[in-house]
């Protein structure tokens, strides 16, 4: 599409909004389907459009401190999505030079396009993907540039992200046409032809060559973060140095705003309200990760459209990756290498990238959690316990600068004095390795067995217990998970000395959990089915809390869990 938009704020025109951030929200990419614009565009609609079904952006300005600073924004559909571009002039620039300065900017991403884009029949890339098994090949400098970058982000990032996954893209853009998944066969014959380390780039002789047969680049993960750099540069280098580039939500920011510590983004895919963090950007990029822009269900299951090129497979994971980096191109390759990853592997990747810093969102979560009213009730505000009570061993609790010490030995639990019927808690607790404990929830006072009178969130050294006690652990025995009826993913617990954040929710026979900002289920627990305990049915509505105090004494230093703001907030009806 070659159709582009653009206008400027003047000083006067910003006064009304000066109440309002500098800020964009930032959500994962959408790429609009070439035909839906051109049929939109005949309708008498894109403009109107565009901005819903993007919705990577929205944007408010405050005034400007000087009252020479004049603010531009231009828009356009490249790459099949849309690149906003808004930028400050002093007082010597004016309409003339910012409608060049955009042109220019937009015409290196278009530039970008004609080379990397291989939803173009007749772009640079799709002729050298038909190319595999047939040697080396011409290039030209910036498909030698863009390919040797992408191979280095392969080797970096171990294989999570691979430019040869194209074999595997065009069979995930088959299953979302088709909303069923590809034949198996279909999925081996493309992981096959999928390996970074058979491209081979002479760049002394401006070939490229793809060793496997069926073979192919893609340029998703990498080319918007490429042209948002770009056209920053462009931007930069017409005397525009405080710009901001927004390409589907890949974010380039150069110099701050008039007046302002710089270019601030909500980040977050519920709106700026819910945002699970707000950045400020000074001469660095933002780029965000997963699938709740373009997942398919397929039997079932959400296949985001991001894919692990060493398994061959859609991930299915709900979770976004923000990365912020140094610049666009590499926040948008970390961002969807840490995907591949997972949280903590992701977590590792990125903080070993000097400059970069990754934010997970679980879009479930801020669904659950995010809107309410956090817990507010502190039950360590006393440190004499006074709110509590042991059952079993008395001995060796303690609250030190406002965090609770279970003991190592012996056995029993520590429990309220009031009960609960509907509630939100949050905690966060620490374990030692070796450690076993538990949370009960709504248990019967008097029961010798609170797990099952109410119920238990499990809290265990996952990592190390089966090692040490040399007895394995049940898949519903691991930290999160509901004791005796749902499995909670062993990842989810930090490394053994972390403090990790527990967040539930207790509303009838409703029960939500999240392990550190990530929800591991959200259930009618009367409609379940338990391996061990009678039915949650047949259970009480209302008890006590508590905190297991199981005996290890194999833990070194006597402490085996350690809780702190422990809080919760009555949902009862009054």
């Amino acid at each position: 599409m070659n159709e582009w938009f653009g206008h400027a704020q003047s000083p006067t025109s910003l006064n009304s909004a000066a109440a309002a951030a500098e800020q964009h929200l930032v959500r994962p990419r959408t790429r609009i389907n070439r035909i839906d614009l051109r049929s939109l565009k005949a309708a008498g609609l894109l403009g109107g459009i565009l901005f819903g079904i993007v919705g990577t952006s929205e944007l408010a300005c405050s005034a400007p401190a000087s009252s020479e600073a004049k603010r531009w924004e231009y828009t356009r559909i490249l790459m099949g999505a849309e690149c906003r571009l808004a930028f400050y002039a002093d007082g010597s620039q004016g309409e003339p030079e910012a409608l060049a300065a955009a042109k220019d900017a937009f015409a290196e991403i278009t530039a970008l396009e004609d080379v990397l884009s291989d939803w173009r029949v007749d772009s640079e890339v799709t002729r050298l993907n038909g190319s595999g098994g047939k040697g080396p090949q011409a290039a030209s400098a910036t498909l030698l540039q863009a390919t040797q970058r992408a191979l280095a982000f392969a080797e970096s990032t171990g294989g999570a992200f691979d430019p040869t996954v194209m074999p595997l893209v065009r069979l995930w853009r088959d299953a979302r046409a088709k909303g069923s998944a590809p034949d198996p066969a279909q999925w081996d014959a493309a992981r096959a032809a999928v390996d970074w380390r058979d491209v081979v780039v002479d760049a002394s002789a401006s070939t490229i060559e793809l060793k496997r047969a069926g073979a192919g680049l893609d340029f998703g993960g990498i080319g918007m973060g490429l042209g948002a750099d770009a056209a920053l540069r462009v931007l930069r280098e017409r005397g525009f140095a405080r710009a901001m580039v927004d390409f589907s939500g890949d974010i380039a920011c150069g110099d701050a705003p008039p007046g302002k510590d710089g270019w601030t983004i909500a980040v977050g895919v519920h709106g700026a309200a819910l945002a699970v963090e707000t950045v400020t950007l000074v001469n660095q990029a933002l780029a965000a990760s997963g699938p709740t822009e373009q997942a398919i269900d397929v039997d079932g299951a959400q296949w985001s459209h991001v894919i692990d090129p060493r398994s061959g497979k859609a991930l299915t994971q709900p979770l976004v990756f923000t990365v912020i980096a140094s610049d666009a191109t590499t926040a948008d390759a970390l961002s969807t290498a840490a995907s591949v990853l997972g949280r903590m592997a992701g977590r590792d990747l990125v903080n070993a990238t000097p400059g970069a810093r990754l934010i997970v969102e679980d879009p479930r979560f801020t669904r659950v959690f995010g809107a309410a009213e956090p817990p507010s009730r502190d039950l360590l505000a006393q440190t004499n316990l006074s709110e509590w009570q042991a059952l079993g061993d008395a001995d060796g609790y303690r609250i030190v600068d406002g965090v609770l010490e279970i003991p190592a030995h012996g056995g029993g639990t520590l429990r309220t004095n009031e009960v609960f019927r509907d509630f939100a808690l949050t905690l966060e607790f620490q374990l030692a390795m070796g450690a076993n404990s538990g949370l009960f929830l709504r248990a019967k006072p008097g029961d010798k067995n609170p797990a099952y009178s109410g119920c238990e969130i499990q809290l265990i050294d996952d990592y190390h217990w089966g090692e040490i006690t040399g007895t394995p652990l049940k898949s519903w025995q691991h930290s999160g998970s509901l004791y005796g009826a749902i499995a909670a993913p062993v990842e989810e617990l930090e490394p053994i000395g972390s403090w990790n954040r527990l967040d539930v929710l207790c509303a009838g026979s409703r029960l939500a959990v999240a392990l550190n900002g990530v929800m591991l289920y959200d259930v009618d627990t009367h409609a379940l089915k338990p391996e061990q305990g009678p039915p949650f049915a047949e259970r009480v509505t209302e008890g006590y809390l508590g905190l297991q105090r199981y005996g290890a004494p194999h833990v070194k230093d006597g402490v085996a869990a350690r809780f702190r703001s422990v809080r919760v907030r009555d949902l009862s009806p009054q």
